[in-house]
């Protein structure tokens, strides 16, 4: 599946569409993206996607897209580690990732990876791996989210027979403001927190309020000295 946003001019606010789009279809794909460029208020796309989902001939659309406009793809990675994308079912591995990494780098699109803390079998160890090695393909920009528990989902079940916790907002703000540390000081953090669906959401209650989360980043940074690049290594 394709999920693409179109960012119009004067104004903070954007339009998300889904698409969910196989290698046949790839006229009607290019043609909803060029749709959407010819608005005279849209100056740029950004398409959330699965890096097993570009072949050959979906990079070449991109790619086209990406001469016409102010264009990012979102890779959906949320971990390294291979046990726990086995655990949540990811569905594709590490190395998968980084070949459709490099594809559109090659390409020169701007690239945007989407990382989770708080995952099932992650300690904090795992995560800051996680961070350290998204630091080194360098991205242009990271959207960092938590674990949500949701309603009638597989983990709600989990944490109802004490099998999982949820992050902590302490935990969470640790963890999160030490991976700014270990990314580059030239990627953009586009996140820094998320909120489940308000109707679904079980747990962590305190993820509703978001701009208490990145204050609390924030003053973190601040009281322990640190700050995004402080250890990025590459």
């Amino acid at each position: 599946p394709f999920f693409f946003s179109i960012r119009r001019r004067h104004t903070r606010s954007c339009c998300d569409w889904s698409l969910d789009v196989c290698s046949s279809d790839l006229h009607y794909l290019e043609s909803c993206y060029l749709e959407a460029l010819q608005q005279s208020d849209v100056v740029g796309i950004a398409i959330g996607t699965r890096p097993d989902c570009l072949s050959k001939e979906i990079l070449s659309v991109l790619e086209n897209i990406s001469a016409k406009t102010h264009l990012t793809v979102e890779l959906g990675l949320q971990t390294i580690h291979e046990k726990t994308a086995r655990f949540f079912h990811r569905g594709y591995s590490f190395a998968v990732f980084q070949k459709a990494f490099a594809a559109l780098r090659e390409r020169k699109i701007r690239i945007c990876v989407h990382l989770i803390n708080g995952l099932p079998l992650e300690i904090d160890a795992d995560m800051l791996e996680t961070a350290r090695g998204i630091g080194r393909l360098h991205p242009d920009a990271v959207k960092i989210h938590l674990l949500h528990i949701l309603r009638d989902t597989p983990l709600e079940q989990l944490w109802k027979a004490g099998k999982l916790q949820p992050l902590s907002m302490q935990e969470y703000v640790q963890i999160t403001a030490a991976q700014l540390s270990l990314l580059p000081p030239e990627t953009v953090v586009e996140r820094l927190t998320g909120d489940g669906a308000s109707d679904r959401l079980m747990a962590p209650l305190w993820s509703r309020d978001k701009l208490a989360v990145r204050n609390a980043i924030a003053r973190h940074l601040k009281q322990t000295d640190n700050w995004q690049g402080k250890y990025y290594q590459t």
